[in-house]
């Protein structure tokens, strides 16, 4: 997660409401975003279309009820692990 020096970081319950309508090209320009940031330069924000509803509370109670679950599934002073993600475009 980028955050910006002069401002207070995002909590990722932020940013998690917009995780079910963002796509996967959507993903591909925030790493592209995060490696221009991490050169210097000031990317352009990628937006990501919401047609309006009001995220935060549509998908509220969905992105607390992962938060609780994935919390409940770390240990404290656990060792890294390795994993592999593989992103595939979605059938149309």
């Amino acid at each position: 997660m980028i955050h910006q020096r002069d401002r207070l970081p995002h909590h990722n319950l932020e940013l998690f409401s917009n995780a079910p309508i963002t796509t996967l090209d959507h993903y591909r320009r925030l790493g592209e975003n995060a490696a221009a940031y991490a050169l210097g330069e000031t990317p352009e924000p990628v937006v990501v279309p919401t047609k309006g509803e009001a995220m935060g509370s549509r998908f509220h109670a969905q992105v607390a009820l992962i938060y609780a679950i994935e919390t409940e599934l770390t240990a404290d002073g656990a060792a890294p692990e390795t994993i592999e993600i593989r992103l595939t475009e979605a059938a149309q």
